[in-house]
Formats: C-alpha cells, structure tokens, sequence
C-alpha cells in the first residue's frame, strides 16, 4: 500500500496531467473510464471474486465505445491530412 501511495497514484496522475494537453477531451474521458473496467479486473485477479454477468457486459459497452471513438478520430484526421495534402494553393 505505502509503494501504491508513494509512487504509483503520483505517477499516474502526472501521466494524466500530461495527457489531457495532447489527447482530445473526448478521448482522455474514455480512457479515465478504464478504472471503472480495471476495477472488477483486479478484484477478480487479486481477490479470486467473479464479477456479475452485467459488470462484462458494462466493461464491453465502455471498450467497443472506446474503439469506436479511437477509429472515427484516426479516420477524420486521414481524411483531414488528405484533404490538405491535395489543396492547391
């Protein structure tokens, strides 16, 4: 618990200053919703406890969002270079 505190919890929340001044706003709040879905990871790997059918289900629904986002942002900035790249000036 003392290495969590020291080191762990500081770190992460510099990695997350961090990240929020190059990731989209959208984006940083999906990834912040990954300790909701790490949470019942741990408990199950640590504590031997089986998550309930609908925390799968909950994990699934904030992943496939997740994946989504992160496949529309890299198709519209593709495009956006592309558009840019063929402009005549």
């Amino acid at each position: 618990m003392i290495i969590a505190g020291m080191f762990v919890s500081p770190i992460s929340r510099v990695l997350m200053g961090i990240g929020t001044k190059e990731l989209p706003a959208s984006e940083v709040s999906l990834l912040m919703i990954i300790e909701t879905i790490m949470a019942p990871i741990w408990v199950w790997i640590v504590l031997k406890e089986i998550p309930a059918n609908s925390t799968f289900v909950g994990g699934a629904i904030i992943l496939i969002t997740l994946l989504i986002n992160s496949i529309y942002l890299l198709i519209s900035t593709c495009i956006t270079i592309y558009i840019l790249s063929t402009k005549r000036y």
